[in-house]
């Protein structure tokens, strides 16, 4: 193959890995903002990931990388690189969203006589308004902006009288959603890894793949949704019971020294055409 067409077949393949990429920053951009975690805290994330796993390929070579190589794999400037690993993901601050509802269920000024976020009119003289709330967070704030957006997010509504109410689901228990969520960001890894490892399997010739198989269709009539969804459903319950049992006879004690992760993942998908 000559340069040319190794060129143009490279470049093809950096377009295909740019496009997935950005398809799973998709999931992640909706997550991101759906949880209220601004761009740079995921930045800050992400850049110590690659300083992370960067080190960690280079290792399995039998050494530490140096800074310089580091530098080379992942495009950080090797001078940002100890500062990176001293500070790890750093902390986060949370986006205007979150700190509005924050300061609303925190703040006395915007608590009502038994110490629950208060309903608040729009704009009013003092501190005891949503404009005055959202002014608490940014002075430079759009008040409209801010209130369409809680809105939209479901976390306030706005009453025929023109107050604005925190919805009581803004206010529930997280013990179970921070469960849900290190359960979801799990499996998302886990089958991400297992495609990555098919992937570079494939590109070594290697017939010897992990199981990482997807059957979906695109004309599925609404009517009929709940049927198919029902019957999925007890398609993979029967699976999972199964895999379960198997697991369950193979497990020793944690104690022992060669162990391995095994499963598999189960989910189902039902979203309307874009």
């Amino acid at each position: 193959m000559n340069a040319f067409l190794l060129a143009h077949k490279q470049g093809d393949l950096a377009r295909a890995v740019q496009n997935a990429i950005r398809i799973i920053c998709v999931p992640l951009a909706r997550f991101s903002i759906r949880f209220g975690v601004p761009l740079h805290t995921v930045y800050t994330t992400l850049r110590s990931t690659f300083v992370e796993v960067a080190t960690e390929e280079r290792s399995r070579l039998g050494r530490m990388p140096t800074d310089s190589q580091i530098q080379a794999i992942t495009g950080i400037r090797r001078k940002s690189i100890p500062q990176i690993r001293q500070a790890g993901e750093g902390d986060w601050e949370p986006n205007v969203l979150a700190k509005v509802l924050a300061y609303w269920t925190a703040d006395p000024r915007f608590k009502d006589g038994n110490g629950k976020p208060a309903e608040l009119p729009l704009r009013a003289p003092g501190n005891a308004s949503f404009a005055a709330l959202v002014k608490k967070v940014g002075k430079d704030l759009g008040v409209r902006a801010v209130l369409d957006s809680l809105i939209s997010d479901g976390n306030v509504e706005q009453t025929d009288y023109g107050t604005v109410r925190l919805k009581t689901t803004v206010m529930a228990n997280t013990k179970d959603l921070q469960i849900a969520v290190n359960a979801g960001a799990k499996g998302v890894a886990f089958h991400f890894e297992t495609a990555l490892k098919n992937i570079k399997n494939l590109s070594e010739g290697l017939p010897e793949r992990e199981f990482d198989q997807m059957r979906y269709s695109l004309t599925i009539p609404k009517s009929r949704a709940k049927f198919v969804d029902e019957k999925i459903r007890r398609i993979l319950s029967r699976a999972e019971q199964e895999i379960e049992q198997i697991l369950d006879l193979e497990e020793v004690s944690p104690e022992n020294i060669d162990l391995i992760l095994m499963g598999a993942g189960f989910y189902q998908f039902n979203r309307n055409r874009r």
